[in-house]
C-alpha cells in the first residue's frame, strides 16, 4: 500500500497520506503497463484507496480479500504498536502461532487468477 496518514500507534485503520496516493497513482500505472488486468486488496482503508486509481485503468473493482489482511496481535496485547514492531524486526520463526495466518494469506493469492496484483 502507499503511504498511511498515519502510523502503526497512531490509527488502526489510516487511509492514505497525500504522499501515499501519489504512489498508488504510480503504481497503479506501473501494474498496468507490466500486465496487471485485476486487483485484490486487503479490507484495510490504506489498502482499498491504493487500489483505487488501478481500479480506475482497469475498469474493474479489486475484490476485498479479508484473508490478505493485517496479522492481528494476541489477545490480551496491552501495546499493539509495540508488539507489531518487534513482530516486523523479526523471523516467521519467532511467531510460529502465526504460522496459519501466514499460510491463508499465500493460499488466498495463490487462489488468484494470473495477471492479479494485490
Amino acid at each position: 500500500h502507499g503511504e498511511a496518514a498515519a502510523g502503526w500507534g497512531e490509527h488502526l485503520d489510516p487511509g492514505l497520506s497525500a504522499l501515499g496516493r501519489t504512489q498508488a497513482e504510480g503504481a497503479a500505472r506501473r501494474l498496468a503497463e507490466a500486465g496487471a488486468r485485476a486487483a485484490g486488496s486487503s479490507p484495510m482503508r490504506r489498502c482499498i484507496e491504493t487500489a483505487q486509481p488501478f481500479e480506475r485503468l482497469a475498469g474493474a473493482a479489486a475484490a476485498i480479500l479479508p484473508a490478505v489482511g493485517e496479522i492481528r496481535e494476541p489477545p490480551g496485547t496491552a501495546d499493539r504498536h509495540a508488539w507489531l514492531s518487534g513482530a516486523m524486526t523479526g523471523a516467521w520463526s519467532d511467531l510460529p502461532t502465526y504460522e496459519g495466518w501466514r499460510r491463508a494469506v499465500l493460499a488466498a493469492v495463490e487462489a488468484l487468477p494470473d495477471e492479479t496484483a494485490v
